[in-house]
């Protein structure tokens, strides 16, 4: 969720409509808050430069999302949906609240960007941002509502596709469900016998987003960086060579003997063996 800036910390905690927003869902609704993040989420986006701006970031974010809402009331809120609105991979998960003032006055957010989306992924309604904590209550639990919609309606299968960074992410995250425990370079191998070509950088970005999602985790073992999984649950289909299905429990067992056998894979069994607390 994108939008104006919140902080639990001051008195009055409904300044900004996504501030009342997260403040209904993470208070009344259990289920969509644990599947809920925000850009504050991972403020160290910047280590290291792994992403050179913060947009490329919120890109790729967005782009492992299933929906995407951005409460307009901003200048960054407005860059985000400049970015998002014209994203193939992106604009029609995206749902924008404003306020009907806004929506109704004729302007390049109207005629520009907003023209980019499906008109029922746009929700107006009659709020004043000077007193958002009264004028936007009686709608906030509607929009909440929307969004839930939303994500029931939503198509659960879709063909992968190597432009889209939240699907590269997801395969990677499933590489690693599948051997438990990949470095780098054997990450970057793999996914290119699949068919994507990435660059180093990319792969970073992509494997450090995977860590702030906590679905990948990384450890050092001697001069090695390995990395695992940090969840169980699939996310991508794999099927076999020319469209066979593809035995997921055959290659467990295989990847599991293979590791049990070999001296020269010690090392990663035992990080396998650490990380899940019993044997590979």
């Amino acid at each position: 969720m994108f939008g104006g800036p919140f902080d639990y910390s001051t008195e009055n905690k409904k300044n900004t409509v996504r501030q009342v927003l997260l403040d209904q869902i993470y208070n009344h609704d259990k289920q969509l808050s644990e599947c809920l993040v925000t850009p504050e989420n991972f403020k160290d986006w910047l280590n290291d430069g792994i992403y050179p701006d913060l947009l490329s970031f919120e890109s790729d974010l967005a782009q492992t999302a299933s929906l995407v809402v951005i409460a307009l009331e901003s200048p960054g809120s407005i860059a985000e949906l400049g970015c998002f609105s014209v994203n193939n991979n992106l604009k029609n998960k995206l749902i924008v609240v404003l306020s009907e003032k806004h929506f109704n006055k004729t302007s390049f957010i109207k005629l520009g960007l907003l023209r980019q989306l499906p008109e029922e992924n746009i929700l107006p309604y009659p709020y004043n941002h000077k007193s958002v904590g009264t004028t936007l209550d009686t709608y906030v639990s509607d929009i909440v509502k929307e969004m839930k919609v939303f994500i029931d309606s939503i198509d659960k299968t879709t063909s992968f596709k190597l432009e889209n960074n939240g699907h590269v992410a997801l395969l990677i995250y499933e590489l690693t469900l599948l051997f438990k425990a990949l470095r780098f370079n054997e990450i970057k191998t793999y996914v290119s016998i699949l068919g994507v070509n990435i660059k180093d950088n990319a792969l970073k970005r992509l494997l450090f987003l995977l860590d702030k999602l906590d679905l990948v985790i990384s450890r050092k073992r001697g001069k090695h960086w390995y990395y695992l999984p940090n969840k169980k649950t699939n996310r991508i289909t794999l099927s076999g060579h020319k469209g066979e299905a593809f035995d997921r429990n055959e290659a467990l067992t295989g990847i599991s003997i293979y590791y049990s056998s070999s001296p020269n894979e010690r090392i990663r069994k035992e990080l396998i063996d650490e990380h899940n607390g019993g044997a590979a």
